[in-house]
């Protein structure tokens, strides 16, 4: 029987729109099992896969992960199983592109002469057509579109591609039975084939998500924000480039792999204009500080990700806008963030230092009232925060966020807390205290009792604002810092030296800041002489929490922080 081309469509009906989300929600049903699940559910893992693999429109290659399964599965059932996957993405198919095709205002390709010349040799065998394109490395979706365009029959165009891809599949698993083709060879010819596909727009398709990973840092504005002199407020400039945002986390990707810190925290001064109750610094000390060109060249050798501009209080530095100068890379990794008290941050500073580079300002709130001042030691601090926080937020870069450190003192005022924050517009990052810098074992929760409450007071936070509040800890780090507690102050496999370090002010490297006696001259030292004997687990800190959380975890927790960001910078527009 052959195809015929005299039936055309007037409108698609509600139907061919429900096959055609049905098959959006399939096919990226398989990416995502493929993604979480393949080792849990290899078969069930595969008919999904096939569905976004073998559409008219596949957005990728069957053959890599047939291979890879076959190493493992049984041949006949995973062939059984993919084949069943194909079929089902081609019934989808023909319920979705055969009317599309023939929608009578859209059928003027068929006038064309290259088209009337390839349905015209299609339509002398269209089952063996398809049957062979299904079976050999061919490109299919040629043959599938002049079957689904001719409206051949629905019965005989799927028998065909059962016909083709059934041996193609068996021959595929038999390659991986008998080859054993190792994994990072078939990874890495997956790679390529999707390379070969999308050729020039693979960077667009890539970035696509590495921008939502890269929200682990609130979404900026850019280079071109500035006051105007005469009103003091704000041009708007644009969000961060897509491409910026992708190469942050492609850099704390390859980092990740090669065993380099995606994140340091580079403490300029140990001075500080506070003197903190539960912390080391405060008193004037001297640091040996080094100069712009040299943090540059230490950065530079370490190639982190994200730069933590810390201290003490980075403030204190005279010369802190040439250090930021000097390590800002326009458009370029890395992104920079600055850890202050705000003793000394005022409107004028705030545009100056955006002006040098700085994409994020990390700002200390212990208390929601003037115990902050106490606490802090720098009277009317909590004043100098009310006015200015919500005057910065105002400029809609969405790039404050205060970070909470939780300790016994304060953690009864959580909920208060998040609700100034809120107020102020901007976001609320928390971390935990540990005793190891002061050996102060006043602030540390006490389990059970402090450590229950912690766990009430997080049921209120992650639940009454069901996502819409300030907060953007995710609840499995808020929940592992009471874990940290109620395992005795302890929370083993620390990765410092390998995910996060600090850079001193004299330049010199240290794993983090509990060990700041320790100090090394290259990365290769500090993980010679000691990431690789390390087994402290005596702190659990943000920068920690959040450079050594679980992949799924950190991609759900970076989507939360992308909208919240885009709720506060939406706000202020």
């Amino acid at each position: 029987m052959r195809p015929t081309t005299e039936i055309h469509d007037d409108i698609l009906t509600p139907g061919t729109y429900a096959f055609g989300t049905a098959m959006l929600i399939l096919g990226a049903f398989g990416i995502y099992m493929m993604t979480f699940w393949s080792k849990v559910y290899p078969l069930l893992t595969v008919f999904f896969y096939m569905i976004s693999s073998n559409a008219v429109i596949a957005i990728l290659p069957h053959e890599p992960v047939i291979v890879w399964y076959g190493k493992t599965q049984s041949l006949i059932g995973l062939a059984t199983v993919a084949t069943l996957g194909t079929l089902l993405a081609g019934y989808l198919d023909n319920r979705f592109f055969a009317p599309i095709l023939n929608l009578s205002y859209s059928v003027k390709y068929k006038a064309s002469p290259a088209y009337q010349r390839a349905q015209r040799w299609f339509s002398k065998a269209p089952f063996t057509a398809l049957a062979l394109a299904g079976f050999l490395p061919l490109p299919f979706y040629p043959f599938k579109f002049l079957a689904l365009a001719s409206r051949y029959p629905l019965q005989k165009y799927l028998a065909a591609i059962a016909a083709g891809r059934f041996p193609r599949y068996c021959l595929l698993g038999l390659a991986g039975l008998f080859l054993q083709i190792p994994n990072w060879l078939i990874i890495a010819i997956f790679g390529l084939m999707i390379a070969l596909i999308y050729h020039q727009k693979l960077w667009w398709i890539v970035s696509r998500p590495l921008v939502i990973l890269a929200r682990a840092f609130p979404r900026q504005r850019t280079e071109n924000f500035h006051l105007t002199p005469e009103t003091g407020e704000n041009e708007m400039g644009q969000s961060i480039p897509n491409t910026l945002a992708a190469r942050t986390i492609a850099r704390a990707t390859g980092n990740l792999i090669l065993g380099r810190p995606i994140c340091i925290a580079l403490e300029v001064t140990h001075n500080c204009t506070a003197n903190c109750k539960h912390c080391d610094k405060g008193p004037r000390v001297e640091d040996n500080a080094v100069g712009p060109e040299r943090y540059r060249e230490v950065c530079e050798a370490l190639s982190p990700a994200v730069i933590q501009i810390a201290g003490g209080e980075p403030l204190w530095r005279h010369n802190i806008l040439d250090i930021i100068r000097a390590l800002h890379k326009p458009g370029r990794t890395p992104l920079l963030a600055l850890v202050s008290n705000a003793s000394l941050l005022t409107i004028e500073k705030y545009r100056k230092l955006r002006e040098a580079g700085i994409r994020q300002f990390s700002i200390s709130l212990d208390f929601p009232d003037d115990r902050h001042d106490d606490f802090r030691r720098i009277p009317g601090l909590f004043a100098h925060l009310n006015g200015l926080i919500p005057a910065m937020a105002s400029f809609g870069n969405g790039d404050i966020t205060i970070n909470t450190c939780i300790t016994r003192a304060n953690y009864p005022f959580l909920l208060d807390i998040v609700e100034t924050v809120a107020r102020w517009g901007a976001k609320l990052n928390f971390s935990t205290y540990t005793d190891l810098r002061t050996r102060n074992d006043d602030y540390n929760l006490r389990h059970p009792e402090d450590t229950a409450r912690l766990h009430a007071l997080a049921d209120t936070i992650f639940s009454r604002h069901n996502g819409a509040s300030c907060v953007m800890t995710g609840e499995g780090v808020f929940r592992r810092y009471i874990k940290f507690y109620e395992n005795g102050r302890n929370l083993p496999n620390c990765r410092t030296g390998k995910r996060f370090l600090v850079v001193n002010p004299d330049g010199r490297l240290t794993p983090c800041a509990m060990f700041i006696g320790e100090r090394y001259d290259t990365l290769a030292e500090l993980a010679e002489k000691f990431a690789r004997r390390n087994n402290c687990g005596g702190c659990y800190v943000s920068i920690r929490a959040n450079t050594e959380k679980p992949l799924r975890e950190l991609i759900a927790d970076n989507i939360r922080t992308a909208r919240l960001s885009r709720r506060k910078t939406n706000s202020r527009d």
